[in-house]
């Protein structure tokens, strides 16, 4: 069982909060979830919408067609009622003139649920005394999911249960009313529920889970890590992030910074870094742009720090609110000169957890940038997955100097007399390039850090010799993180592996495209890449070598496609690309998959589906 949920309004007017109360709720009775966000990027009034697919099945998508439309505002039905499937619902304001929307209805066999918003609203107000309806107007949202919940036969207990865990601080003083008012929206639901065919009573739970957005599993991947100090400067969509830390901060003596710009923000990382903490910085597009020469001073100094970029769509100030992955070569590039950072690309919002965390251990192996490349659409997507498997992950620090066991620089026995400290020694073992580090102010040692090439102490140099041999040192890194990365590390493989067509990704489209191949059995092989630099050309070349190629990605130059054939010489047959702010549904890639198996397709397929 599969179905769509949607719910739209002004922006402002609650519709995050409606939207994360049935998803909530729907979770709490068994079922998986997966929802996207779409937003503008003023602060109210213009029209958004949250879209809840709902399975008996993990789910990792959304589809176009919606099966309950939820409206309590003309807009909303306008805009979305064409995408309405066949048999579907429409929940809307009974005091709205629908007879303009009377083809759609009868050429689509729409069930109709109109809900009286106001009385609902002037009765709860008369019940609890609350006075100044226009301020009640918000209520709509709750009596709207209240009164889906009654066309699915979705339990009503697991919705005020949502609604327990939503309604805190001084909201909670209005649960009672909303509760009130939404039971009135679920017996009129429950009225229309014989005549719909979608329910969703509830089912067993296998195994343990949670529901988080993206930005908060990216924060837990940092918590887990021992990560101990963040900062920002806010921006849409990363702000979300340092905000989620900054409320579990005191809980996981965690130090969370705003910045005065994403520069400083960089920096104040960098240096916490340098002083022995795990430390991060999130940002998105324009943020991240400004980070490069920060990010040149730590590959100079082999500064482990992590970046988390958020894309969204640009250039410039772009689409703040919308989605796109056309940071890739920037991220790989970004900086003058050459310096070793590593990219990493997490599909979906589980991976985002793992990932982030393993980008911590990989930043002080090789003390080096790390960059976790993601996207809005993880950002803002919410999600149930399994209960984190903390077992998964194990916190490896690198080569501290034998002098600091473990990281831990609170020695009691402490060198009386002050010693130079090769910080940055040239490697004995033509395989191994990383040197022994120690804290920035360890007491009894002194080495020095600066921008300039620099001796294995640290002192300024210009001298040819040494430009070669620490030039190398650092670049070796990542011929030596190709080589003890395990592969399963770089990439993720789904599908039938004697397949003719191989799909090679990365990011978000990974939940659309694994969807989007059950609809045609195993006529594909599926290449997630994880780790898109270091690139491992061989280990890529090894999949999709000898097979129709597709790639699939949210930018208008097919950027790892072009990575891939400048590593491998391997060039691609297809391109399904997509670059309107929107992301890619399971329906766009089944019309694409679709239409290369017909050998009806063009070279570049250009989606522009979405709202």
């Amino acid at each position: 069982m599969i179905f769509t949920w949607l719910i739209g309004g002004p922006q402002g007017t609650g519709v995050d909060t409606s939207a994360n109360s049935f998803a909530r709720s729907c979770a709490y009775a068994g079922y998986w979830v997966f929802g996207k966000r779409e937003y503008h990027s003023n602060i109210i009034g213009e029209h958004s919408y949250f879209v809840v697919t709902v399975s008996d099945k993990d789910v990792g998508t959304f589809r176009d067609k919606i099966d309950v439309l939820v409206s309590f505002e003309e807009r909303t039905l306008r805009t979305h009622i064409e995408d309405v499937a066949d048999g579907g619902a429409v929940i809307y304001d009974e005091e709205t003139d629908i007879s303009k929307y009377s083809d759609y209805i009868k050429s689509k066999n729409l069930l109709m649920v109109p809900v009286p918003y106001r009385k609902i609203i002037a009765e709860t107000s008369e019940k609890f005394g609350l006075g100044d309806l226009k301020k009640l107007d918000v209520m709509r949202n709750s009596i709207s999911v209240f009164a889906s919940g009654g066309i699915l036969e979705l339990p009503s207990h697991f919705i005020e249960k949502s609604m327990d865990y939503i309604f805190v601080g001084k909201r909670r003083k209005v649960l009672e009313p909303n509760k009130y008012a939404g039971m009135k929206g679920y017996e009129i639901g429950k009225m229309f529920s014989s005549k719909f065919p979608i329910k969703a009573p509830e089912i067993k739970r296998t195994q343990s889970r949670v529901i988080l957005t993206g930005t908060q599993a990216t924060a837990f991947g940092k918590i887990i890590a021992g990560c101990r100090f963040q900062t920002y400067y806010p921006i849409t969509p990363a702000t979300d992030e340092s905000e989620f830390l900054e409320s579990l901060a005191k809980r996981y003596d965690f130090v969370v910074i705003q910045a005065e710009d994403e520069i400083a923000a960089l920096l104040m990382s960098i240096g916490a870094s340098l002083g022995g903490a795990r430390a991060a910085t999130s940002s998105s597009g324009p943020g991240f742009s400004l980070m490069a020469e920060g990010m040149g001073w730590a590959g100079m100094n082999e500064v482990p720090v992590v970046i988390i970029n958020y894309q969204r769509g640009g250039p410039s100030t772009g689409l703040p609110t919308r989605h796109e992955q056309a940071d890739l070569k920037f991220a790989i590039n970004a900086g003058h000169g050459e310096f070793p950072r590593v990219i990493l690309a997490p599909g979906d919002i589980e991976e985002a957890m793992y990932i982030t965390a393993e980008a911590f251990n990989i930043a002080e192996k090789y003390q080096l940038p790390v960059v976790v490349i993601e996207d809005k659409f993880i950002a803002n997507s919410v999600r149930t997955i399994p209960q984190p498997d903390m077992t998964k992950f194990k916190i490896q620090r690198g080569k501290f100097d034998s002098k600091v066991p473990n990281g831990d620089h609170l020695l009691k026995d402490l060198p009386v007399k002050v010693s130079k400290f090769k910080r940055f020694e040239l490697p004995s073992d033509r395989k191994d390039y990383v040197s022994p580090r120690i804290p920035l102010g360890y007491p009894g040692f002194v080495f020095w850090n600066t921008g300039d090439e620099h001796d294995e102490y640290g002192h300024i140099t210009e001298d040819p010799e040494n430009r070669t041999k620490m030039h190398e040192k650092r670049m070796k890194k990542l011929e030596q993180i190709v080589e003890e990365t395990p592969d399963e590390q770089k990439v993720s493989v789904f599908g039938n592996p004697n397949s003719e067509f191989v799909i090679v990704s990365w990011g978000s489209t990974k939940g659309g495209i694994i969807s989007a191949m059950e609809e045609f059995a195993d006529k594909f092989l599926f290449v997630q890449v994880k780790m898109i630099h270091p690139l491992d050309s061989s280990l890529i070349k090894k999949y999709i070598s000898g097979r129709i190629k597709i790639a699939v990605e949210q930018n208008y130059t097919a950027q790892l496609a072009s990575l891939i054939t400048e590593k491998t010489g391997e060039f691609f047959d297809y391109f399904v690309l997509k670059w309107n702010g929107r992301p890619m549904s399971w329906d766009d890639l089944v019309y694409a998959f679709g239409k290369i198996l017909d050998r009806k397709a063009e070279k570049r397929i250009v989606l522009t589906s979405g709202k």
